[in-house]
């Protein structure tokens, strides 16, 4: 038996044409449509929830780079603390562009991690002067999620980036994905 997902459009219900394609292919098994809404509160909850994220950069060459890295809610986006002797930040500071991949834990407990819930962020990042405005806000709400980070505001090679996101891809778990825009994403974490 074939079960297909569909999320609910922004404009409200799903089209005849595009139900009456969906019944066909599943031979009348269609779950209910999901809230936009919905999926997008699950999305946000995700990164609030989480504190370690999967950062992949693009390095001189073009080729990709992934590593794992801690990261602080922050206004419309996050904050990310990351040493200069690191390969990803001294790719950041060439490209200030990248990605990070929130997951859901895997306990081992779900028999398929597939079904476990994630988020693509892609956007940009910016670094954040010492001497500027907006330091002194970022590094508190970076330390009140991650406090045993204090000592490394200390390390002259430390920079603090406000990431922020311009896309989101959602997959809250097996045939459940949608893109969110910035102003979706922006919109919501900020509720």
């Amino acid at each position: 038996m074939l079960c297909i997902s569909v999320v609910q459009p922004q404009g409200g219900g799903i089209p005849l044409s595009l139900r009456l394609q969906l019944s066909r292919i599943s031979g009348g098994k269609i779950m209910q449509a999901i809230p936009r809404d919905e999926l997008l509160a699950g999305c946000t909850s995700l990164i609030r929830q989480q504190r370690w994220a999967a950062l992949a950069t693009v390095d001189d060459t073009g080729a990709a780079a992934a590593s794992m890295v801690a990261y602080a809610l922050y206004g419309e986006g996050l904050l990310l603390h990351l040493s200069r002797l690191a390969a990803h930040t001294r790719h950041l500071l060439a490209r200030p562009t990248c990605s990070l991949v929130i997951s859901e834990s895997d306990t081992g407990e779900n028999a398929d991690p597939q079904t476990l819930a994630r988020v693509s962020l892609s956007g940009g990042v910016v670094p954040l002067e010492p001497e500027g405005r907006e330091f002194g806000s970022a590094r508190l709400a970076y330390l009140r999620r991650l406090p045993e980070a204090e000592m490394r505001f200390g390390f002259a090679d430390f920079l603090l980036f406000r990431f922020t996101p311009e896309q989101s891809r959602y997959v809250g778990g097996f045939a459940k994905a949608v893109t969110f825009s910035a102003a979706e994403l922006r919109l919501e974490l900020n509720g």
